[in-house]
């Protein structure tokens, strides 16, 4: 990935340190697709996974972020965690996602 480096940890824990103009235009990216859907007057998302495949148009959370699949480390991880949010309390899913790119 460009712009990153790992670096050792005294605890054995690798710590990978990323650009911060890349990581704050990756997160824009992804808040603009959940802002885009919230609420009553949200728009309907188009998806189409990287190889090909069928269109999805949706505004539903739970497939936006299956359809999703990014390369970068931290937003992987906070879809798993909105994935694991929306299965637990079933709302507000967009909203914390929303409120954890901000």
């Amino acid at each position: 990935m460009r712009g990153t480096e790992t670096v050792q940890n005294n605890g054995g824990v690798d710590i990978i340190r990323v650009d911060g103009g890349e990581m704050k235009n990756k997160l824009k990216w992804f808040r603009s697709i959940l802002k885009d859907a919230y609420g009553p007057w949200g728009l309907h998302q188009i998806l189409q996974p990287q190889m090909g495949g069928a269109i999805t148009r949706t505004k539903h959370t739970h497939q936006i972020l299956e359809l999703l699949e990014p390369h970068h480390p931290l937003l992987k991880v906070m879809i798993a965690h909105l994935q694991a949010h929306g299965q637990c309390y079933v709302d507000s899913t967009l909203y914390a996602g929303i409120l954890a790119t901000k």
